[in-house]
């Protein structure tokens, strides 16, 4: 994957990443109703804690699962824990909905 995405030029990855940055939808996520897992590796570089913590506080049916000394591809980190948290999740999903 990685050999993959170096094959993209850097101004291609600035301004994709630039334009996810242009759309604020904060304001819409009180609309969000239904539980949410908010999986967060804490040292993320890109999605700081402060913003994990301010997610969770706007979505009152979240659940935050920290993944210590992991970065933000923690699916590609911790695959086996990463999948294991989604397969729990939705089985709380089916019990709760």
């Amino acid at each position: 994957m990685v050999d993959e995405c170096l094959r993209t030029p850097a101004a291609t990855w600035r301004g994709a990443f630039a334009a996810l940055l242009e759309d604020d939808f904060s304001a819409e996520l009180h609309r969000i109703e239904v539980p949410v897992l908010l999986p967060w590796g804490d040292a993320d570089v890109f999605s700081l804690e402060s913003d994990q913590q301010r997610l969770q506080r706007r979505l009152p049916r979240a659940t935050r699962a920290v993944y210590a000394g992991v970065g933000h591809a923690l699916h590609w980190e911790q695959p086996r824990r990463f999948a294991a948290d989604l397969i729990a999740f939705e089985q709380l999903l089916r019990v709760t909905c």
